[in-house]
């Protein structure tokens, strides 16, 4: 069962005291962003998005510099 299906399963006291303890969680630094948002159910599309940008754009620079002629 994926989380989005075990939170519409729930009633919303439930789903609202989960939202609670998940904020604790993350307030007292137990749990990160991502794993914050993916226990309340979102798409974390726009984070990986920027995180894939990092890691391409630290890849072109590093193939640069590989291939960059000493004049």
């Amino acid at each position: 069962m994926t989380i989005r299906a075990f939170r519409a399963s729930m009633d919303p006291e439930q789903r609202r005291q989960m939202n609670t303890r998940i904020n604790e969680l993350y307030r007292g630094r137990f749990i990160g962003a991502d794993k914050k948002e993916l226990l309340m159910g979102r798409v974390l599309m726009e984070s990986y998005r920027r995180k894939f940008h990092f890691s391409t754009l630290l890849f072109d620079i590093h193939v640069e510099l590989m291939f960059r002629r000493k004049d």
